[in-house]
């Protein structure tokens, strides 16, 4: 079966200086995601840990880009 999910190009430089998406990217569409979800189904504590970790994921990339730009 021919696959005809669209690709989603992901940045490989490290400081996003490359065509594609930065994870900070991709983690800031997910953390969106998953709040806008859980506002309709806030019961649901997958979605709710899903959440806290893609927060924890999108905190140490952030750290990781300031120590990138502190260390130039």
């Amino acid at each position: 079966m021919l696959d005809t999910r669209p690709e989603l190009p992901l940045c490989t430089h490290p400081e996003g200086h490359e065509s594609g998406v930065t994870l900070e990217q991709l983690l800031i569409v997910l953390d969106q995601l998953f709040a806008d979800v859980l506002l309709a189904i806030p019961w649901d504590g997958r979605l709710r840990r899903g959440l806290d970790h893609i927060r924890a994921a999108l905190g140490l990339e952030i750290q990781r880009i300031v120590s990138l730009r502190i260390t130039r």
